[in-house]
C-alpha cells in the first residue's frame, strides 16, 4: 500500500468517525444530559415540596386536632353500629318508629346500597306510608330536627284518589328516602 493510499484511508476513518460522533455519540449524550437536569429539577421541586410540608407540620396538626374533636362532638348525632349493616338496620328501625309516633302507616322500608369508604359513611333507607299532611308534616319535622342526625334526600308523594270523598281525610301514598351517618369501625 502506498503513503497516498493509507493518507486516504486515513481521512476516510477519520471522516466515518467524526460522522459517527457528531450522528450518533455526541446526541445520546446530550440527552443524556439535558435528562439528567430534568431529574435534578424534579428532585429539588419533591425537596422544596418536603421542606414546605415539613414547616406546615403545626398547622397540619393543630388542623387535624380540630377535625378530629369536630368528630368527636358530632359522634352523639350519628347512627348506632359499628359495620353498615348495624347502622341500616338502625336507620331502618328509627325510620319506622318515627313514622308510627306521627301517624304514618308504614308499607315499606329497605336499606338501599352504597359503596363508600372512610370512617364516616353515609347510609340510606328508602321508605313507602301511607297517611295525610298532618302526618307527613310530622314526620318530616322529627327526622330532620330530631337526633341522630338524618335528612331526607328524595321524597315522593301520591294521591291514589284522583277525587278525595267528602268528609274523609286525604290519603296520601309517600315514598321517601332517608340518610344518615354512621361512624365506620374496624375490629381490632
Amino acid at each position: 500500500m502506498t503513503g497516498r493510499e493509507r493518507r486516504a484511508l486515513g481521512r476516510g476513518a477519520a471522516v466515518v468517525l467524526a460522522a459517527v460522533l457528531l450522528l450518533r455519540v455526541i446526541p445520546a449524550g446530550v440527552r443524556g444530559i439535558v435528562a439528567a437536569r430534568e431529574r435534578a429539577a424534579d428532585r429539588l421541586s419533591a425537596l422544596a415540596r418536603s421542606q414546605d410540608l415539613v414547616r406546615q407540620m403545626p398547622v397540619l396538626r393543630d388542623s387535624l386536632g380540630t377535625a378530629l374533636a369536630g368528630v368527636v362532638a358530632l359522634a352523639p348525632r350519628l347512627l348506632d353500629g359499628r359495620t353498615r349493616a348495624e347502622a341500616s338496620a338502625a336507620l331502618a328501625a328509627l325510620v319506622s318508629l318515627q313514622a308510627g309516633r306521627s301517624g304514618l302507616k308504614v308499607l315499606r322500608i329497605a336499606p338501599t346500597g352504597d359503596s363508600s369508604r372512610g370512617i364516616l359513611q353515609p347510609v340510606s333507607v328508602q321508605a313507602e306510608f301511607e297517611g295525610d299532611a298532618a302526618t307527613l308534616t310530622a314526620f318530616l319535622s322529627t327526622v330532620e330536627r330530631g337526633h341522630p342526625l338524618l335528612s331526607v334526600v328524595a321524597l315522593a308523594i301520591t294521591s291514589p284518589e284522583a277525587v278525595p270523598r267528602p268528609g274523609a281525610a286525604e290519603a296520601l301514598r309517600i315514598e321517601i328516602e332517608v340518610r344518615g351517618w354512621y361512624l365506620a369501625r374496624t375490629e381490632p
